[in-house]
């Protein structure tokens, strides 16, 4: 029974790992966009991938995930610093859950949650200490209220 699971266990790691290392990924330059909808240049096909750019330094700016062509899982946005600008995750091209925003020495500037692409819910911007300076509720994309 314990060989059994060891060996499922096993397997099911082999295909996670396969799957993740089998994602693409796309330079900005291979990449062209028509009516929001990303394609190969290549191919001439909708990417599922990640379409990463970097600036003329080689820094790395910013990396966006794709399904279908459509921005779909986690995007990152740095600083030309290579600190971590902003986090935002996508679900069939609209931005959905916490969208968190950096100072570029690290501390956490501002928390926003969305839903269907509006933001919805609360919005805490932050001072450069961690101290909470503003709390703002939002409504289908239009604050409601503010401390």
């Amino acid at each position: 029974m314990l060989k059994r699971f060891f060996c499922i266990s096993i397997a099911l790691l082999s295909f996670a790992c396969s799957c993740a290392a089998s994602e693409r990924v796309f330079s900005l330059e291979d990449v062209t966009f028509n009516n929001s909808i990303a394609y190969d240049k290549k191919q001439n096909q909708p990417i599922t991938g990640v379409i990463i750019e970097h600036s003329d330094t080689g820094v790395l700016l910013s990396e966006i995930s794709y399904k279908k062509g459509i921005k779909n899982g986690v995007a990152k946005a740095y600083f030309d610093s290579g600190a971590l600008l902003m986090e935002r995750h996508f679900a069939h091209g609209a931005i959905v859950g916490v969208v968190k925003v950096y100072y570029e020495s690290g501390g956490l500037l501002k928390e926003q949650s969305f839903q269907n692409g509006k933001m919805n819910g609360l919005q805490i911007t932050y001072d450069k200490s961690g101290k909470i300076r503003k709390k703002t509720v939002y409504k289908e994309g239009k604050p409601v209220s503010t401390e």
